[in-house]
């Protein structure tokens, strides 16, 4: 092996020998993996919300330059504290940061029945308008639930009387211990039944209407009063007449805090219980009687029918039996005519053979004028059919007679 050849095996052992002592280089970590490269949550976490909080300061600054009011809305402006006359309309403005301030309040409607989300309210424990039980002026309890619809007008108004731009602050400052008293007072002048079911409805709606707006409270009399026990209920109820209306004293009114009345409703008005029950008890029995009547109704037209296929019967056979009747008389008349005439031929022939030849020639003419006659006077009696011939029933000797042979409708006996 040459000198050459030895020196290159020599570098090559070094060299292995430097690769087997030398260690693996060291991973270096980043922000959010660690050197095994799995995820540092905490740091990832306090990044986001790192982000998150300046995102947030950054927009509340910049909110401080702009305000958006919406519709139905007005802009109430307070520059240094202190509250300017004049609203804005909706739109988009500008505004001096930490110095103007722009405060937006619904001018829309809004109702007693529902909550600042404008969830219904249900429940008589959260609405006061609801569940009012006064006394009637004839000592019953009423039941009575009432919703007011209202809107700000006057916004600038609103916010200086009640400190507040929430337009619903109205309802408990006003509206509910005004429309309380006036639901009390004004039921007190009213009897129950007028009340629920008679025209003092609409008047005593009316009444706590205008007293809410205009802030007048009336007076209610009656020049007369009767009480009376009523049939359906059993409860004693006032009948009146002569009742009018006077100015009585005024409150406080809407308008005083920059507020409308746009309607009020009385969705219930209600006797007590027991008024109800016997209002039901009335009712129930009102129902039965109806079914009675129809009933009774239903079984006098069957009767009636009844009757009146009897009573066809009856004249049928009223009808038939004077059919019969009929057909003996005419019978009995026909034989009678036929007998008489018989009678009447035979006198005549007795008296034609004791006389002449031309006698009894004279006699045969008179004959059969006489059977003639006899049969136009049978016609003039019978009704129904007439006969074409009239049978001559008698003695063998007026049988035998050819005298009778050949006369127009006399005929000999049949069988002879």
């Amino acid at each position: 092996m040459s000198k050459l050849q030895r020196g290159n095996e020599a570098d090559l052992k070094k060299m292995y020998k430097t690769q087997e002592a030398s260690p693996e280089p060291v991973k270096k970590g980043k922000l959010f993996f660690d050197r095994d490269g799995d995820p540092r949550l905490g740091v990832i976490i306090g990044t986001v919300a790192t982000i998150v909080v300046l995102l947030l300061v950054f927009l509340a600054i910049v909110s401080e330059f702009y305000q958006i009011i919406n519709p139905s809305h007005v802009g109430l402006v307070i520059k240094g504290g202190e509250l300017q006359d004049e609203p804005l309309g909706d739109g988009f403005y500008t505004k001096t940061p930490f110095w103007t301030e722009i405060v937006p309040v619904f001018t829309g409607t809004l109702s007693t029945d529902n909550d600042e989300k404008g969830l219904f309210k249900d429940d008589t424990t959260i609405n006061p308008f609801r569940g009012i039980q006064p006394l009637s002026k004839d000592g019953q309890v009423l039941d009575i639930d009432t919703q007011i619809s209202y809107a700000v007008v006057d916004a600038v108004k609103f916010r200086e009387v009640t400190g507040s731009t929430n337009p619903r602050a109205i309802e408990q400052l006003l509206f509910v211990p005004t429309i309380r008293k006036l639901v009390y007072d004004y039921s007190s002048e009213y009897g129950w039944k007028g009340l629920i079911q008679g025209g003092e409805r609409q008047e005593f709606g009316q009444r706590v209407f205008t007293s809410l707006a205009s802030g007048e409270v009336t007076k209610r009399t009656c020049s007369e009063e009767t009480k009376k026990m009523d049939e359906l209920t059993g409860t004693e109820v006032i009948v009146e007449a002569g009742c009018v209306l006077t100015d009585q004293s005024a409150i406080s009114k809407p308008a005083d805090y920059g507020v409308i009345i746009v309607a009020v409703n009385f969705k219930k008005i209600k006797p007590n219980d027991k008024i109800i029950k016997a209002v039901e008890e009335a009712q129930a029995k009102e129902q039965e009687v109806k079914v009675a009547r129809e009933e009774a109704k239903i079984a006098t037209e069957v009767a009636n029918k009844a009757i009146e296929e009897k009573r066809g019967q009856t004249e049928s056979e009223r009808l038939q039996a004077d059919i019969d009747a009929y057909k003996v008389r005419v019978a009995k008349e026909q034989e009678a005519i036929g007998v008489s005439a018989l009678a009447k031929a035979q006198r005549e022939l007795s008296d034609a053979l004791k006389g002449s030849q031309d006698l009894v020639e004279y006699k045969k003419l008179e004959i059969a004028q006489t059977l003639a006659d006899a049969q136009v006077e049978y016609a003039k009696h019978y009704k129904g059919e007439v006969p074409d011939s009239v049978t001559i029933i008698g003695t063998d000797e007026a049988n035998s007679m050819s005298v009778f042979y050949g006369m127009p409708g006399v005929v000999a006996n049949p069988g002879q």
